[in-house]
């Protein structure tokens, strides 16, 4: 009778059972009372916890910033052989061909630095263009 979530109707039911087959049906239990249409559980049923859902964008975006921080070709290679697909792969792709060795860093690439941050996305872009412009057939 300790089944979590069992209702109490049908705990009643199999005690009738039980009582009836260990007396020789000679004992029949009735249950009287109105319960209503809802479950009434004698043990309540524990709700597994939810882990959260992970935010598979967010975690691909910090990979992707950490390797444009490394800025060489094995860090664009490791980002590419766990995302292969998707935006941050194709920003990544670009910059892992025209990486051959060398720090992709703001200061590679001309942009000024605000107040000492760096705009990753901006870095990205200007690498895009630049691989697009010396691929560009005129």
């Amino acid at each position: 009778m300790t089944t979590p979530g069992l209702d109490v109707r049908r705990a009643f039911g199999f005690v009738r059972d039980d009582v009836l087959k260990s007396t020789g049906n000679k004992q029949e239990p009735f249950v009287y009372g109105s319960l209503g249409g809802e479950d009434v559980p004698l043990v309540p049923v524990k709700v597994a916890a939810v882990a959260p859902a992970a935010n598979l964008q967010a975690d691909i975006r910090r990979d992707y910033e950490r390797a444009l921080q490394v800025g060489n070709r094995p860090a664009w290679e490791a980002f590419l052989a766990q995302h292969p697909d998707g935006f941050y792969a194709s920003l990544a792709k670009p910059l892992r061909r025209h990486c051959r060795g060398v720090l992709l860093t703001a200061a590679f690439w001309g942009l000024p630095t605000k107040a000492g941050t760096i705009d990753y996305f901006e870095i990205a872009l200007a690498a895009m263009f630049t691989v697009s412009a010396s691929n560009a057939v005129l």
